[in-house]
């Protein structure tokens, strides 16, 4: 498939990696600083446009956009929405339709190749690579810095190569897009185009909230233990004082340690219950959000197509979307304490644990615009039919077979006795076991997996039940 491929370089106030691309192509100071292009028909090396300059727009390759012929771009996104929405609107460019363009990076992606270009380059053996000293001097000057004729001269030469390895790394993975794989990505950007609207002026109280209540918790653990949350190595060897050796702070290791408080010394369990509140990041999209919000109260661009590689699922971006806190409170309670805090203004007001509060109000502050109604649904265990299915497990499949829930029949058989949907507890056990044993994990999956749903289980337990 011939194609134009398409390079841009840019400057703005905004990090593109705190704010995602949507926030960031909408906000005034975004600007384009040179656009390297190629068109099939370019023997001659790359042109590079120079907006500062007031270089022409290239005739050639607006003749080429407007004849609806494909687009190329590594990481079309960012090239797709800096066209339309400084390109376009600022500098006259002719408007492309979305399905124009192409990413040879998602190609690289389902492949199992590194998604930046120059580490496709490097997996591919091309002899093109990216310019590092370029990526340098590129990194300050989209930041605003160092804006001389020379420099921009030794951006636009960074430009053109990075269009000549791109051209490189896609001759090498050809044109192998399946139709239905092209209509899933282009459903994709869809997806990522039309976003999600949030209640923007609650996020922003309960982002204030966050902060507020986190270094009210970092000062009272620094009062009674000298010790700021940030410090690692001294937490650690405070535990360690105390006989208590963690080899890391990570959530599931500070986790087992506060699911069995009458286990270690009060003062360990402290100061790690402290270090949790006030430095746990699952509160933290409430900024999140605040960052990546559009002038239109929408957050856009979440999901990134087979972000996940080895799996082909898609992976979150900026907020962070599918891997939102599990509600421990009703919908209604939740919003109770959303509009209560909208009146007081003040984490006080949320009771004795108001990061729970704050956190069960994470979901409700994602609302469906005006016209629109949220649903939400589940695949019914699909996971584990998923795994029986695969096994060839007639046993399991059996009881999906037969309408039973696979999640009480394994807790039965945990319990040795008829577990029925009224024992929840029970039935999330056997919920745990199927998922974290199913596919291959031991005790340790099952004692992690389990703190995420709400299930403490000591190692020598898991070990009885795998």
């Amino acid at each position: 498939m011939e194609s134009a491929h398409i390079d841009f370089e840019t400057a703005s106030d905004l990090d593109l990696t705190e704010v995602g691309v949507y926030r960031y192509v909408e906000h005034p100071s975004t600007r384009i600083l040179c656009m390297g292009w190629r068109l099939p028909s370019d023997r001659y090396g790359t042109p590079v446009w120079f907006p500062h300059y007031g270089g022409r727009l290239p005739e050639e390759l607006m003749q080429w956009v407007r004849e609806g012929r494909p687009l190329k771009a590594w990481n079309d996104a960012f090239e797709r929405l800096v066209w339309e929405w400084i390109g376009v609107m600022r500098h006259g460019f002719v408007p492309a339709r979305p399905e124009q363009w192409h990413n040879p990076q998602a190609l690289a992606m389902q492949r199992n190749l590194p998604s930046s270009l120059d580490g496709s380059a490097r997996a591919l053996g091309l002899d093109e690579h990216k310019d590092v000293e370029g990526r340098r001097l590129m990194l300050r000057m989209t930041r605003g810095l160092d804006h001389t004729e020379a420099n921009f001269n030794r951006l636009g030469a960074y430009c053109a190569q990075d269009v000549t390895t791109e051209m490189a790394a896609d001759a090498k993975l050809g044109d192998a897009w399946q139709p239905k794989e092209r209509a899933i990505y282009l459903l994709s950007e869809r997806i990522n185009d039309r976003g999600i609207m949030i209640d923007r002026e609650f996020v922003g109280i309960a982002a204030k909230a966050v902060a507020d209540y986190q270094s009210h918790m970092a000062g009272k653990m620094k009062r009674e233990f000298g010790i700021e949350p940030t410090q690692v190595k001294r937490i650690q060897t405070f535990c360690a004082e105390q006989r208590i050796v963690l080899p890391d702070l990570r959530a599931d290791t500070v986790e087992e340690v506060l699911a069995f408080p009458d286990v270690y010394p009060d003062s360990v369990v402290e100061i790690l219950r402290m270090r949790q509140l006030a430095a746990g990041s699952a509160p933290k999209k409430f900024a999140a959000m605040l960052r990546a919000v559009g002038f239109d109260d929408y957050i856009r661009g979440m999901f990134s197509y087979y972000g996940a590689m080895q799996t082909g699922r898609w992976s979150g971006r900026i907020v962070q979307l599918q891997n939102l806190a599990r509600p421990t409170m009703s919908y209604e309670e939740a919003r109770g304490y959303m509009e209560l805090l909208r009146r007081e203004r003040d984490w006080r007001c949320l009771g004795d644990d108001p990061l729970r509060a704050l956190l069960n109000c994470v979901r409700p502050s994602l609302i469906p615009g005006l016209q629109d109604v949220f649903t939400v649904a589940d695949e019914s265990a699909i996971e584990a039919r998923t795994i029986a299915w695969l096994a060839g497990c007639e046993r399991v499949l059996a009881v999906f077979r037969g309408g039973g829930d696979i999640y009480l029949h394994n807790a039965s058989t945990i319990y040795h006795r008829e577990i029925v949907k009224a024992d929840k507890a029970e039935r999330q056990i056997g919920k745990v076991a199927t998922l974290a044993l199913g596919f291959g994990g031991g005790k340790r999956a099952f004692v992690t997996m389990g703190r995420g749903y709400g299930v403490h289980v000591p190692e020598e337990e898991a070990d009885e039940i795998k």
